[in-house]
């Protein structure tokens, strides 16, 4: 997966350019791609093989109405049935051979039906309410190589990607106590393995570094109030996908590099911008809304007004 550093007009307004990218999915009928080359000459063993069974059946058929006195033509018929069989089971062999030359193709043919299947239930499932985003915009770079956004669970408002080297001891067959060091790769939150290679690039740089005994972490932090109109539609949302991510941009990374140890980050808070509400739905991401961030006194005004229309409705 290829990340690339991003346009002027990207770097200065990521979120609005991914806006610009979500599109409405249509349904549409589901295209099986046509019979390739290998289903079609597989098909043609078990034709072949099928009007070589028939023959037999027949010749057999004919062979058991001869009387004892018709031997030599019994001896003629049972020729021809052997040699028959012989044929039926030379084609079962090459079959047998051509679906293991090919049997990596025939899966991934496979793979892409079932894929094109639930890729049709997802959009329409989703289509009539919400907008298609492709994954792109997460291999979006500064000409620093740092990513220009940051993706959020809803559980936790920090967003954290690196390495991290840690010393462990052990005793060797001596009983000395040694010390080894491991590199790993670390990001909060989870993230589902396609969104999480967008950030490969980011890993394979931090990966790096740490091997020389540090723990580079690049992180931010969400800071702000997300509006409670915002909120209704996320908790509707949950109901629907699999999982929800707030994307943010990220003005000023926190990048920490410190000698091997547990991994701590300490985040920045990021520009407040417009952040997008997306939802996951196993393959790909749906946009369900954006919003700006609101002060902590403007929500508690959102909170009490929407109290006070409830209450005078009852």
């Amino acid at each position: 997966m290829n990340t690339l550093v991003a346009p002027l007009y990207v770097r200065r307004n990521p979120i609005g350019a991914m806006l610009e990218r979500a599109r409405t999915v249509e349904v549409t009928p589901i295209n099986i791609p046509p019979t390739d080359d290998i289903t079609e000459s597989l098909s043609r063993f078990d034709r072949q093989i099928g009007n070589i069974a028939g023959r037999i059946a027949e010749v057999s058929s004919l062979r058991s109405t001869l009387l004892g006195v018709e031997r030599h033509e019994h001896e003629q018929l049972t020729a021809q049935i052997t040699t028959l069989e012989k044929r039926r089971d030379g084609l079962r062999k090459k079959k047998t051979l051509h679906v293991q030359e090919n049997q990596k193709a025939i899966r991934k043919r496979e793979r892409l039906e079932k894929q094109a299947v639930a890729e049709g239930e997802l959009v329409a499932r989703y289509c009539g309410e919400y907008k298609r985003l492709d994954l792109t915009p997460l291999q979006w770079r500064t000409k620093e190589g740092l990513p220009l956004l940051a993706i959020f669970s809803l559980t936790n408002g920090v967003f954290s990607i690196g390495a991290c080297t840690e010393r462990q001891s052990y005793l060797d067959i001596y009983g000395n106590r040694m010390w080894r060091t491991s590199t790993k790769r670390v990001n909060t939150p989870s993230l589902p393995e396609p969104v999480k290679a967008c950030f490969n690039d980011v890993f394979a740089r931090t990966l790096k570094l740490a091997r020389q005994k540090k723990t580079i972490m690049l992180s931010a932090e969400f800071s702000g109030i997300i509006p409670l109109e915002a909120k209704q539609k996320i908790a509707e949302a949950r109901k629907k996908f699999k999982d929800v991510f707030i994307l943010a941009e990220v003005k000023d990374w926190k990048i920490e590099e410190r000698k091997a140890t547990t991994v701590k980050p300490k985040p920045a808070p990021i520009v407040q911008g417009d952040p997008l509400v997306v939802g996951w739905d196993g393959m790909g991401f749906w946009l369900i809304t954006s919003f700006d961030t609101t002060s902590l006194e403007r929500y508690i005004e959102q909170v009490h007004c929407a109290k006070q229309e409830e209450s005078s409705k009852n």
